[in-house]
Formats: structure tokens, C-alpha cells, sequence
């Protein structure tokens, strides 16, 4: 099937700007990058950031890194703004709930005006796990997409919806009709280009204080320093320690990253560290510092990273290791196999994960019923996941006491991005997603005739305020009703002013008429004293019809008008 000529894509993103912030999560990351890379490599005309901070276009535009791209529209839209999404054929959210997008795309539209397409970043949190499961009772359609980023996400995710088939069918006798497309395409990162000078000059300076000589070999892990959600230590103290005790060299260990807790993580891992690594020079360096962290991509000569967390999916680091020219030893886990190629761009280390049935379901329920934080839940898991100490040092050894191993694997590594992880082959895969999911949508509509729904049409247990919860209230206020003020004429002015310099008043007021609407409402009002609801309406554009009744409710609250009865 050959590409359809996409030009237009809108996001998802409500918190609207992209700004790089200390203690980042690898998601943020991860979406920040992708939507660069998209403008970047992804040649639309047009991009549509939907959000609700009102951000500008311009600020976006350096959000994005794309001051340079003039070919390319960059636009802030309201996050209620459905023409746009309608437009451009498909909404990208970088995350996997497209249960409530798909609820609101059906109460704006006919379900196949757009495709959804949402990125699975972590499949372990029990909330996480039940909202990707909600998407099978949600108007999800063939065009729509949950992208995983490795293989085993795509079969956790699989087995989840099969498990969920499994219950409906045995409880309602029936199934559920629609799974969203499960495509596997991976996240990637840029090649780094050649350092500039100040970059060497700061490496230089780490390199000193640091007491690197020239020979010394520097092993280097980057990420969040977090033994409950990302990995546990030890076994890299150990795998490092046992590797410098069967080499003449010098061996450094930096960890560079940000502890989630502070002072108190920092004192653990330093105690493991000296007690687990005597021989070892292991140094802890901020990683919110990117000069920092440029350095030590710089200086380092091996990259380890032995995670054992059910927490990491993919692992963006190993990418960046391996487009430094830097051979990795990594555990055998999850996204690091799709990754690195054992023995070719570094070592996969064997991992070992038991099977236990009581004990597992305890945990799990514990975690579901909020007994135990998801903290807790996923760092109980990993610190009795085994991950091969013994290999993991020989394969150190092997690359420490091996220039060439270390060139051959760095190298390979690299070669490897370029060809398989680099963004420009990551969006391009992007691109023919989007573009088999609005062939299918296309299809669709031809046999179909664009058929809008005839079921319901908004989510049953979050539908509309205003109607579930009429029953609640006295009486309703609509275009039959009538209002007159409710104060004496000569006191209107002073209780309207009263009334505006009430701070309280003022809350929620972008439900509310603006100001210009609120003076000619005020002043009809003043000439009228008693007048219908649909009077009202007919001053302002019929798009303002429903702000004019929660205004006219709101001064009903506060005095100024009374319903005539």
C-alpha cells in the first residue's frame, strides 16, 4: 500500500509547552522528542498542538527547536477544538488512553471523522493497565492505534485485552467487538554530531577533577538513580568490582542521574557502593546538568545499565550510549533486546525472573486496593528479579582489557541507531502508520457513507452534568423561563459593582459571558426589567447561547436577577 499524502497532524498536549525541567521522567522525554522530531522529520505543512494553557505559536515554535522550519505552520489550538483534529485526519497523544478521546470524538463527530493514535510508555501501573483495558469498551475503531515500543509491550498488551475478552465473554456471553491496531514501532534518539569545543573543555576539566588519567577506564550509567522504579544497584557495584579485581587498570564507576528522594536515596547508594565496590572509584554526578551529562558521554568508555524493574519498557539510555560509540552491558530485559544486539553492539546479561501464583496475587491486590504504593509494588518486584552478576563482569572484563572490542562494539552500535533508531527512520514509520490508518478510516467511509453512530454518544458514566444531575435542583432554567432583576432599580448599579469586586464571584469565569458581552447584558437588563431567557439569547451569536444561560444562573446566585415564576 503506498503512502497517502499526509500534511497535517495534531497533539494531544494539553500542558502545552515542552520546557526541559530538573528531575525529568522518561515519558516527558520521551513525547518532547518525539514531537520535535516530527516537526522536524515529519515534512507537514501544518502542526496542531492542542492544549489548554493558551500557549502562543512562538513559544511552541522554540518548544519544538523549530525556529528554523518556516515551511512548516506550528499552531496552539484549544483543546476543545474539534475542526482541527477533523482536518488534519489524526489525533497523536503520548499516552495510551484513547477511551476518553474516544468518547469525545463520538460526542463531536462520527467516529470515523479522525484516527487516535496513543504511545504506551509503561505497562506496570495497576491504573495504567485498567485505563489501556477500558480502551475495549470505549468507540475504538480499526483506524486507531496503541503504538508499542518494544515487543514484549505488544504481547503484555495483547494477553491484557485477551484476558478482558475472557471475562466479558464468560460474564455477558458476549465479546468485545473492536481492539485498537497494536502497531510496534520504537522510540529513538539523535546522533550526537561532533563535540564542540567547549564540550571537550568541560570533559577535559571533569577528567581532572575526577582523577581520570588517560589510561583509567571510565564505566558509566545515566538515568534516574532510583532503586524502586528503575534499578536496583548492587548488581552493578558487584559486576564492576569483580571486573577492576581481574584487570591491571584503573576502573571508574559514574553514575549520573537524580535521586527521586534526595539526601536519604543518595546515603543508600553510597553505602552500597563503598561496601560493594572498595576497589572501585564510583562517583555520583548530577544529571540535570547537561553539561554534565555531556561530559560523561564524553569521557566514558563502557555504558552498564542492569535494570530489573517492571517499570522500564524500552530504555532510551542504551540508545544514547550506542549513538556515543559506546559498547553496552545491559540486563536481557524487555526493550534492551530489541535494542542491542547481543555480542554484536554490547552483552545482554541474563536476568531471572521467578514464578510465583499466591504470593504474586497478594502483591497485586495489595497494589490495586491501595495498600501498597506503586512504588513499593514495582521495587518488591525487582529487588528479587536476578540479574547475572558473573556475566555481567566478564562481559566488563572482556570490553576493559579491549581496545578493539570496545571500538568494534561502539562502532556497531552506532551504525545501528543510524540505521534503525535515529528519528528520520522512527517518523518515517510514524508517517506510514498514519497513513494505513487513514486508508482504513477512508475505506470505511466509502462503504459506509460516513454513517454517524446511532448508539450513545457519550460516555455513560461521564456524560452530561447538566442533564444527569437536573434531578438534584428545584426547578431548571431555559429559553421559556423569565427573569427580572432582583434588586430595586437604584440599588442595580452598586450591587453589580459588588458583585464584580468579589473575588469569589469572579472564579470559573471562562464558563461566563466576557466582559463586552456582560456590559450589553447588563444594559439590556437595566432597560428591560423582566424578560425571557430566549430574548436574552437572540443579543448574542448563537454559539454564546449556553454561556448566556450559566451567566444569567450565576446572577441569579448572587441576587442580581430572580426567575419569574
Amino acid at each position: 500500500m503506498g503512502l497517502l499524502s499526509l500534511n497535517h497532524l495534531a497533539i494531544f498536549h494539553p500542558p502545552g509547552r515542552l520546557v526541559d525541567v530538573n528531575n525529568p521522567f522518561g515519558k516527558d522525554v520521551a513525547n518532547a522528542a518525539l514531537y520535535r522530531a516530527l516537526v522536524r522529520w515529519g515534512d507537514f505543512a501544518r502542526v496542531d498542538i492542542l492544549n489548554q494553557a493558551k500557549v502562543s505559536s512562538n513559544e511552541l515554535r522554540k518548544d519544538l527547536y523549530a525556529l528554523d522550519l518556516q515551511a512548516t505552520d506550528i499552531c496552539s489550538v484549544p483543546t476543545s477544538e474539534i475542526e482541527s483534529v477533523k482536518s488534519s485526519g489524526t489525533l497523536l497523544r503520548g499516552q495510551p488512553y484513547l477511551s476518553e478521546l474516544a468518547w469525545w470524538r463520538r460526542s463531536q463527530c462520527s467516529d470515523s471523522k479522525f484516527s487516535l493514535t496513543g504511545l504506551i510508555h509503561t505497562v506496570a501501573p495497576a491504573r495504567i493497565r485498567e485505563r489501556i483495558g477500558e480502551t475495549l469498551f470505549a468507540p475504538v475503531q480499526p483506524w486507531d492505534a496503541l503504538i508499542c515500543t518494544s515487543p514484549a509491550v505488544q504481547d503484555n498488551v495483547r494477553n491484557l485485552f485477551d484476558m478482558y475478552e475472557e471475562y466479558v465473554f464468560e460474564r455477558f456471553g458476549g465479546q468485545c467487538i473492536q481492539r485498537p491496531q497494536l502497531p510496534l514501532i520504537p522510540l529513538a534518539v539523535d546522533l550526537p554530531e561532533a563535540s564542540p569545543d567547549v564540550s571537550v573543555e568541560f570533559a577535559s576539566r571533569l577528567r581532572s577533577k575526577l582523577q581520570i588519567d588517560s589510561d583509567d577506564i571510565v564505566v558509566l550509567w545515566v538515568g534516574r538513580l532510583s532503586f524502586f522504579e528503575k534499578a536496583f544497584p548492587q548488581s552493578m557495584f558487584l559486576a564492576v568490582e569483580q571486573a577492576a579485581s581481574q584487570t591491571s587498570k584503573s576502573v571508574h564507576f559514574l553514575m549520573v542521574g537524580w535521586f527521586p528522594r534526595g539526601e536519604d536515596d543518595y546515603k543508600l547508594y553510597l553505602e552500597a557502593a563503598q561496601k560493594l565496590s572498595p576497589s572501585v572509584k564510583v562517583s555520583f554526578l548530577d544529571g540535570n546538568k547537561p553539561e554534565v551529562v555531556s561530559a560523561a558521554w564524553n569521557i566514558a568508555d563502557i555504558f552498564l545499565s542492569l535494570v530489573d524493574n517492571i517499570q522500564e519498557t524500552f530504555g532510551l539510555t542504551p540508545l544514547e550510549a550506542m549513538a556515543s560509540g559506546l559498547p553496552v552491558v545491559a540486563s536481557d530485559w524487555d526493550g534492551y533486546r530489541l535494542t542491542i544486539r547481543d555480542e554484536i553492539d554490547g552483552f545482554l546479561i541474563p536476568t531471572l525472573f521467578p514464578e510465583l501464583q499466591d504470593l504474586g496475587i497478594v502483591l497485586a491486590n495489595s497494589h490495586a486496593l491501595e495498600l501498597t504504593t506503586y512504588q513499593n509494588y514495582v521495587g518488591s518486584l525487582a529487588q528479587h528479579i536476578s540479574v547475572d552478576v558473573r556475566s555481567a563482569s566478564q562481559a566488563l572484563l572482556s570490553l576493559i582489557d579491549s581496545p578493539s572490542l570496545r571500538k568494534r562494539m561502539g562502532e556497531a552500535g552506532r551504525a545501528r541507531v543510524k540505521s534503525t533508531f535515529s528519528w528520520p527512520v522512527v517518523v518515517s514509520q510514524y508517517k506510514e502508520l498514519f497513513s494505513e490508518l487513514e486508508s482504513c478510516r477512508q475505506h470505511y467511509q466509502a462503504e459506509h457513507d460516513d454513517a454517524e453512530p446511532t448508539s450513545v454518544r457519550i460516555h455513560p458514566s461521564r456524560g452530561n452534568p447538566f442533564v444527569d444531575f437536573l434531578r438534584f435542583a428545584t426547578a431548571s432554567l431555559g429559553d421559556d423561563d423569565f427573569v427580572q432583576c432582583g434588586v430595586k432599580p437604584d440599588q442595580w448599579d452598586f450591587n453589580w459593582q459588588q458583585l464584580q469586586s468579589v473575588k469569589l464571584n469572579s472564579a470559573y469565569s471562562n464558563f461566563r459571558l466576557n466582559k463586552k458581552e456582560l456590559d450589553l447584558l447588563r444594559s439590556h437588563l437595566q432597560s428591560k426589567q423582566c424578560c425571557s431567557v430566549r430574548e436574552i439569547k437572540d443579543l448574542f451569536l448563537p454559539s454564546r447561547g449556553e454561556h448566556v444561560l450559566l451567566t444569567l444562573s450565576w446572577l441569579c446566585k448572587y441576587g442580581l436577577l430572580s426567575i419569574v415564576s
